[in-house]
């Protein structure tokens, strides 16, 4: 129950735009940007900055259960980190495969740092894009 109430939180946060801090997550800190993305993409309140309404517009913030819910068509971006190690190999390759549906050429997936497609037959579809981060870009 409780998680279910952070999630619900966490996609109202995500539509309002709303800063959220999760300590457990990355410790609390927050990354730094430029002032040129910050007048860019946020909007500077009496807490700190919102996203701005642009950004949240092209943003998707649904519930979506990866194992039964059709995909999303045409994503630029999955994120979908440390969700896999928690799957079978025939999940997570049913999984990759509705990534694989959803994003478009040049489309970008993140998985988590435990997570791999390389035992994935969908693994020739993605090229890396950083050492060391898990983060791939669509190219079949």
């Amino acid at each position: 129950r409780a998680h279910g109430q952070c999630q619900r939180r966490g996609r109202a946060s995500g539509r309002a735009g709303a800063e959220v801090c999760a300590p457990a997550a990355g410790g609390g800190r927050w990354v730094t940007t430029s002032p040129e993305r910050l007048q860019r993409f946020f909007t500077k309140t009496d807490g700190g900055y919102q996203v701005s309404k642009m950004v949240r517009d092209m943003c998707v913030f649904a519930r979506q259960d990866l194992t039964r819910d059709p995909p999303f068509s045409h994503l630029d971006l999955v994120s979908c980190r440390n969700v896999m190690i928690y799957f079978d190999r025939t999940l997570q390759s049913r999984v990759f495969r509705l990534f694989c549906e959803s994003l478009p050429m040049y489309g970008i997936l993140a998985v988590g740092s435990k997570e791999s497609l390389r035992f994935s037959k969908y693994e020739p579809c993605y090229e890396r894009l950083h050492a060391h981060e898990k983060i791939y870009r669509k190219v079949k």
